[in-house]
């Protein structure tokens, strides 16, 4: 409310309306001859390229800032647009646009002056951390395709955090965050951004860690342009997503980072999976499991019933007595050898010239001793060996017949029908009929009853 002091008058002072006003300073910018032909050195900032052919920016020092706007019209002249971070010289006029009361840079030519002070410093970091293998692609981490805590470095009041969020809640819910606060504009920004990014690796159970912003100027999002934040990144135990701006956008951390997404939005699709996919694909492979295990079931339940446990139990019997045959002849053939070479030894020295001394001769036996002695000990050993593994077949072929016999299938909740008087098991509805009897077979006995009704299960 506003209080009228007793001797207000409102005929004292003219009323303008906030147009009028407008006008008023619009037509003292017109009338100032300095303002309708001047010349601004400054580096350009959030430079924007409009449909209408319009071309829109910002061009600062390192105190000031002021909105600037090409029309059409001069635009086509440019020979090369600037981008973020040139430092151009531009010449035009001063004037206020009046819808939203601001006075702005009427811009007719362009020249470039150079590179602005962030870009330049921008360049320089760029370079000396690809010089030092920040950039490599062979060390960056993998992203986990299913987190179990995921990290976020961002400001709490930012749009960026509450799209991220918007995500996570609707891809998967049940997937833990744990927010950092930091601020992610301004000269502290940088320095916070690290710390936040280093506090997470001190904490056990993060799989993840997205670090970004919303979009800005390049000045705006600077701060992921700094080398403390490019070390942070770089030194991170957990793998870190860069989610900086929009897409246009390129920062140092989205090159340092071990992947760079568009937008905090992009950072949430890649890092949070969709649960209903998940299911779907959990229901699938039970769908399959399922499947193998009723496939090998009535594969083995065929073998079980067209073999019976006589003739594979001496199947196996006959093969084992068969190697064991032919071990016994191989000992036998090994003990003749030794003797032939035992006798053969001592034929020899029976022939030995009588000119050969006794010491010799006791030499000569000894050494075959040796020898008789080593050939014993080698058959020890191979016949020792040959029976270990034969004992090792025996158990094989034991657990063999211990699988395949039905009564362990029986033991898990199975179990077997036969008509009654039969060896063949029922395997269709259609082999019975209504009020016959039958026998079924369970692990620890068996019941006799009567079909008194059958049912066929329906297909779907």
């Amino acid at each position: 409310m506003i209080h009228k002091s007793k001797n207000y008058s409102e005929t004292d002072t003219k009323v303008l309306t906030v147009s009028e006003l407008t006008k008023k300073i619009t037509r003292l910018f017109s009338s100032e001859p300095d303002f309708q032909d001047i010349s601004i050195r400054g580096e350009v900032s959030n430079i924007k390229k409009h449909t209408s052919g319009h071309i829109y920016l910002t061009l600062k020092d390192r105190k000031s800032r002021i909105n600037g706007v090409m029309f059409r019209g001069n635009a086509v002249f440019l020979k090369k647009i600037p981008g973020n971070g040139d430092e151009i010289i531009a010449r035009g006029r001063i004037s206020v646009y009046e819808p939203y009361g601001n006075y702005q840079f009427y811009i007719e030519e362009i020249k470039q002056s150079g590179i602005g002070d962030l870009y330049e410093k921008f360049e320089e970091l760029k370079s000396e951390l690809k010089e030092k293998g920040y950039f490599d692609e062979e060390l960056k981490k993998p992203i986990p395709s299913f987190p179990k805590r995921v990290g976020i470095v961002t400001s709490l009041t930012g749009a960026a955090l509450q799209d991220i969020l918007n995500i996570a809640q609707r891809r998967f819910s049940n997937i833990p965050v744990l927010i950092v606060n930091s601020r992610v504009q301004g000269k502290e920004a940088a320095q916070e951004i690290a710390e936040a990014i280093n506090k997470l690796n001190k904490i056990k159970n993060i799989d993840v860690i997205i670090a970004g912003r919303g979009g800005g100027s390049f000045e705006d999002l600077f701060p992921f342009n700094e080398k403390i934040v490019a070390d942070a990144i770089f030194n991170s135990s957990i793998p870190v997503v860069s989610a900086v701006g929009h897409e246009t956008d390129f920062s140092i951390s989205d090159m340092v980072s071990d992947l760079r997404a568009p937008t905090p939005s992009a950072a949430a699709e890649i890092v949070f999976p969709e649960k209903e996919i998940l299911i779907d694909k959990l229901e699938s492979l039970k769908n399959d499991l399922t499947r193998i295990f009723k496939y090998n079931f009535e594969v083995y339940e065929n073998i079980l019933s067209s073999s019976s446990p006589w003739f594979t139990t001496n199947r196996f019997v006959n093969s084992l007595q068969l190697k064991e045959e032919h071990l016994d002849r191989l000992s036998f053939n090994l003990v003749r050898s030794f003797k032939h070479l035992s006798e053969l030894k001592e034929q020899k020295l029976l022939n030995l010239s009588p000119k050969k001394n006794g010491k010799y001769l006791e030499h000569k036996i000894n050494n075959l001793e040796r020898e008789l002695s080593n050939l014993r000990i080698c058959l020890n050993k191979a016949i020792i060996e040959c029976l270990s593994k034969k004992d090792n077949v025996l158990k094989l072929i034991g657990k063999s017949l211990e699988l395949l016999d039905h009564k362990n299938t029986l033991k898990r909740g199975f179990s077997i029908v036969r008509k009654k008087g039969s060896d063949y098991p029922v395997r269709s509805i259609n082999d019975i009929v209504n009020k016959e009897n039958i026998n079924i077979e369970l692990f620890d006995g068996n019941i006799d009853a009567e079909i008194s009704a059958i049912k066929g299960v329906k297909d779907d």
